[in-house]
């Protein structure tokens, strides 16, 4: 189920300071036992990132995960 929302200031800044730790990389590893749990942020000038989970399905070529 897609979900769309906006947050509070001290919710924004906490994810913010969180995503801040993260580091893309490719996945290593692929799944087929489900659809993929995809993470699209919108940044606040308006660029987009999208991650995606370890059960991606295996294609080619893989996806940017986030670590």
């Amino acid at each position: 189920t897609e979900k769309r929302g906006s947050f509070k200031l001290a919710q924004r800044a906490r994810l913010e300071s969180e995503y801040a730790k993260l580091t893309p990389a490719v996945a290593p590893g692929c799944g087929h036992d489900g659809g993929a749990l995809t993470l699209t942020l919108t940044r606040s000038d308006g660029s987009t990132a999208r991650y995606v989970d370890e059960n991606w399905g295996c294609k080619k070529p893989p996806p940017t995960i986030a670590q």
